[in-house]
């Protein structure tokens, strides 16, 4: 059996071929493959650059300023660590994009951006003013091991709002940004 081992040189090798222009979707698809299917770390912000934060504009209509890579690279850790099978991402459409595919396909984003919840089967309109969840989410009460909140606005209101709709949404392990 093979260990993928990541290290700095490896990162800095891969920079460097991106930035000569050289296609590395074949290092991509060697190293998906070599990957334990248990280990719950993306490849994206290992290896390559964050697809996601390079195609997708933030929006600052929507208050939308996305993490940086390092900081989805710690979020994604935790997830791994607490060893989460199905996650919550609210408001945090730069987690959800950067979470394995298999992840992805067993979570669920919930964002105010209609463009945003439209690229995934499980993206879904959430408006933190919302007050009736049963009417829009019932099916996915108590439904997640990990929630992942960025509320938009820093006040309390705010905070109390998403921080309602987490408690709703998640069976427990609530982690707020």
């Amino acid at each position: 059996m093979y260990e993928v081992v990541y290290t700095n040189r490896f990162v800095k090798d891969v920079k460097l071929c991106v930035k000569r222009g050289l296609d590395i979707s074949l290092l991509e698809e060697t190293i998906d493959i070599l990957q334990p299917s248990d280990l719950i770390i993306t490849s994206t912000v290992y290896y390559k650059d964050n697809k996601f934060l390079k195609r997708t504009p933030e929006n600052s209509d929507f208050n939308q300023y996305w993490f940086s890579e390092k900081t989805i690279q710690f979020i994604l850790s935790q997830i791994n660590t607490h060893g989460k099978e199905r996650i919550g991402l609210i408001s945090t459409p730069s987690i959800f994009f950067s979470l394995p595919k298999e992840l992805q396909d067993k979570s669920y984003l919930f964002d105010i951006d209609d463009k945003l919840i439209s690229k995934h089967k499980n993206g879904r309109k959430y408006d933190f003013n919302w007050t009736n969840y049963d009417e829009n989410f019932s099916d996915l009460k108590a439904s997640f091991d990990f929630i992942v909140i960025d509320p938009p606005f820093i006040t309390e209101e705010a905070w109390s709002k998403f921080a309602a709709f987490g408690k709703y949404c998640g069976r427990c392990c609530f982690t707020s940004c």
